[in-house]
């Protein structure tokens, strides 16, 4: 009971101290002249803040005006080139194939079994030697039976040129009849006309006995063989046929060009022609324009020229690739300028040249032969143009350009 009446008397004295201190005075109000106040400093604050923000925005849009000016300025400086004339005289340049002078296939003339052949593939052979021999029993009995033939006419036109001789001077002495004379004068004539027959038939198989041997037609090189010993061989060419041999001639090769149009009146007969070959580096082999097709093929506006090339030591192969060079006159002195200056878009293919003012222009140009770093314009630029070297895609038709 006492304990609480304490309890009770500590709280009672602690509520009179907090009554006894005295209250803190509230905030007064804003006037109005603190809110201007307010307001204006921070307006001060917000210039300051967009000046400073502005400052490098406007430096850097200075420094790109600066840079465009420059671009611009390396845009309109350009670098150029006068056109050339092409020489009259040039070396035309025309890929061909080599060929052999003459090449034949040899087929057989008489069916039979071959018996032997004398060449292979590679071998160079002369003119009329033998290549193959031909086994044909049966040509040879037709032969055997044909000759016997023969020697029987002959035996019966022996026989009535005797009796139309004895009946003859019988006549002259008036012994026998006109009409018997003419009778064994008739039997002559046909054993005769019968001797004839056979000589034609026995001439003939001799041929065909003859064709049992396969000779060369021409001196050359044995390029395919087709047969071997004992193989059935058929006369004739026909489809299905087994050839027996391919021979070449190829001490002289042939070359065929096709020279372009506005060459082709330069390409005469016994103009000299030199010859490269990939596999002979370096080296240029001397040949001549032999004949030419005299016309221009209108589907390739070409003129076909064959050249013959001396080929002594067989160095060279039929069917390889070459090179044919041909010095020839273009009384057109054509302009040639250099690739660089070409501009191909969807307008075509173009040029920019530079006027007296300093202009550019572009001029739409056609092209003939392509010499790699520099190409011929058929049309197009006069000769005296500048042109300008390696146009950029956006210099446009009647900007302005400074030469350097």
């Amino acid at each position: 009971m006492t304990t609480n009446t304490h309890n009770v008397a500590d709280a009672n004295v602690t509520i009179a101290s907090r009554a006894a201190e005295p209250e803190h005075p509230r905030p007064a109000p804003r006037t109005t002249k603190g809110v201007v106040a307010f307001f204006a400093a921070a307006g001060l604050t917000g210039v300051a803040l967009t000046a400073v923000g502005l400052a490098p925005r406007a430096g850097r849009a200075g420094e790109l005006a600066a840079a465009t000016a420059g671009t611009a300025d390396a845009r309109r400086a350009v670098a150029v080139v006068a056109p050339s004339r092409g020489a009259a005289a040039y070396e035309l340049r025309l890929p061909g194939s080599t060929a052999p002078f003459q090449v034949t296939v040899l087929y057989a003339r008489t069916s039979g079994y071959l018996k032997a052949f004398h060449a292979d593939i590679g071998d160079r052979v002369v003119a009329g030697q033998l290549l193959a021999e031909i086994e044909s029993p049966e040509v040879d009995e037709q032969l055997h039976e044909a000759r016997a033939t023969l020697e029987q006419n002959v035996a019966n036109l022996a026989l009535a040129n005797q009796r139309l001789d004895r009946v003859t001077a019988l006549v002259a002495q008036r012994a026998a009849g006109r009409g018997e004379l003419d009778d064994l004068t008739a039997q002559r004539n046909s054993a005769a006309a019968a001797v004839r027959v056979s000589e034609a038939v026995v001439a003939r198989l001799a041929k065909d006995q003859s064709y049992q041997k396969v000779v060369a037609p021409f001196a050359g090189v044995i390029t395919q063989r087709s047969v071997e010993p004992g193989s059935l061989v058929t006369a004739g060419s026909a489809a299905g046929v087994t050839s027996l041999f391919r021979l070449e001639q190829n001490d002289v090769l042939k070359v065929f060009v096709d020279a372009p149009q506005t060459a082709a009146p330069a390409v005469t007969v016994g103009l000299p022609v030199g010859i490269e070959v990939r596999e002979f580096p370096g080296r240029r082999f001397e040949g001549k324009v032999v004949r030419t097709a005299g016309s221009v093929d209108p589907a390739t506006r070409t003129l076909r020229a064959e050249i013959q090339l001396p080929n002594p030591k067989g160095e060279l192969m039929s069917g390889m690739y070459a090179q044919a060079f041909l010095g020839v006159q273009d009384p057109r002195h054509p302009v040639r300028i250099p690739a660089a200056a070409l501009v191909v878009d969807a307008a075509g293919t173009q040029v920019v040249t530079v006027d007296a003012a300093g202009a550019a222009r572009r001029q739409p140009v056609t092209l003939g032969r392509d010499f790699g770093k520099d190409v011929e314009v058929t049309s197009g630029l006069r000769g005296d143009e500048r042109l300008v070297v390696s146009p950029r895609d956006d210099l446009k038709d009647g900007d302005a350009v400074a030469v350097r």
